[in-house]
């Protein structure tokens, strides 16, 4: 009987460096330094691309993968983790951190397991297991660009663009991307072609001015126009990977995603190489007053390239990404933090990540991103262990 199964592990090559996208076989359960952790702490990590971690004497240990929450065999798995992980690493955690989704199936077994459990935010979490793997302090302040495709956010709403300056056990949201609607929740994220309709009705772009229009039926069209304005199993969100999706599919690259994130690897993927091309124009100028970045001229930049210059999805997939990398730079320079993380699954784009180096480098900040632990939610547990200990540190003192 296989007593303790293991994943294999899966790598990228990018930035010059290698980054772990899965940590598992022949990494895990390999400790991160962390030199500020005291109190020993469990974390139960998310529902997507599951993992825990213990955090002890100045070291945080992380399991190897066992999966998504949403099966049976990967939640049996959780709990086999909790229950004999901590011993594995000869740890008593004195409390559980957890994430703060309260439909998450690890928070609903934190809250039952009569522990002292601390909740972390999503995208903090993301950030400081960042932070962490660089040798990053708890008492330096530093810039997290926390881009995914889903996260609970402490309003209530879906994030995913978010700019956090953190210190400490502590964050603020500093800017963050407009929000749109996803007109059928989930069937968004499954299907880029309703994410776009999400964010081309809050652009206020007609779908008959697009291409997608000859990509969904009338009958389609007109429910999810019906959804957004009745507000009917439509949340907002302010997620940069549906954006990704909604790029893709207004190129007409992905209709449907049979795997998590192929629409958005499907953008990256078609981008053009040539260097030659610019960003599109993107006015930066309101963020000090209003912290909401507008991406809508962004859209209908794109949207004019597909409609009236018939540029090749190549060339708007190149130019949407120097944009995106020119934005996080922006940004940086409003918030004024030496370090800036690039955090989260968007992260993963070898050709969004570079292009946010570079222009971060240029503009004398030092960025940082994920080497030995995932920048997706494979990575949350890392990050929970070290904001719970850090917080539980402070109100011991």
């Amino acid at each position: 009987p296989i007593a303790r199964p293991v994943d294999d592990s899966v790598v990228r090559k990018m930035a010059d460096s290698r980054m772990l996208l899965r940590r598992s076989r022949g990494f895990a359960p390999a400790p991160v330094a962390v030199s500020d952790i005291s109190i020993p702490t469990l974390a139960y990590g998310g529902d997507l691309k599951g993992t825990i971690a213990v955090a002890q004497r100045n070291q945080v240990r992380l399991s190897q993968h066992f999966g998504d929450l949403a099966s049976l065999e990967s939640r049996a798995a959780l709990e086999r983790h909790i229950g004999d992980f901590p011993a594995l690493c000869r740890a008593e955690p004195r409390a559980i951190a957890c994430d703060r989704h309260p439909g998450y199936y690890s928070q609903q077994l934190a809250v039952e397991s009569g522990q002292r459990v601390v909740t972390v935010q999503h995208h903090h979490a993301h950030a400081v297991a960042c932070a962490a793997e660089n040798g990053i302090g708890g008492d330096e302040e530093f810039l997290a660009v926390a881009w995914d495709g889903t996260g609970y956010g402490d309003d209530g709403t879906i994030w995913g663009g978010e700019f956090l300056r953190c210190h400490g056990g502590d964050f603020q949201r500093f800017a963050w991307l407009r929000s749109f609607p996803l007109p059928g929740g989930e069937k968004a994220v499954r299907d880029p072609r309703f994410a776009a309709l999400g964010c081309l009705h809050e652009a206020g772009v007609r779908f008959g001015d697009t291409s997608l229009a000859d990509r969904l039926t009338a009958e389609e069209q007109r429910v999810a126009q019906r959804m957004i304005e009745q507000n009917v199993n439509t949340p907002r969100c302010s997620s940069a990977g549906r954006l990704f999706d909604a790029v893709s599919a207004l190129c007409g690259l992905c209709r449907y995603n049979e795997f998590e994130g192929q629409a958005a690897m499907a953008l990256e993927f078609a981008a053009s190489s040539d260097p030659r091309l610019s960003p599109y124009s993107f006015d930066h100028a309101e963020l000090a007053e209003e912290r909401e970045i507008d991406w809508t001229p962004l859209l209908h930049a794109v949207v004019d390239d597909l409609m009236k210059s018939r540029a090749a999805p190549a060339l708007i997939s190149r130019r949407f990404h120097l944009t995106l990398a020119e934005l996080v730079a922006s940004v940086a320079k409003k918030a004024d933090c030496p370090v800036v993380a690039l955090t989260g699954g968007c992260f993963q784009n070898a050709l969004l990540l570079e292009l946010a180096i570079e222009q971060l480098r240029a503009a004398g900040f030092r960025p940082i991103w994920h080497q030995q632990v995932p920048p997706n939610d494979g990575g949350l547990a890392l990050g929970q262990a070290v904001v719970a200990s850090r917080l539980l540190s402070l109100q011991t003192d």
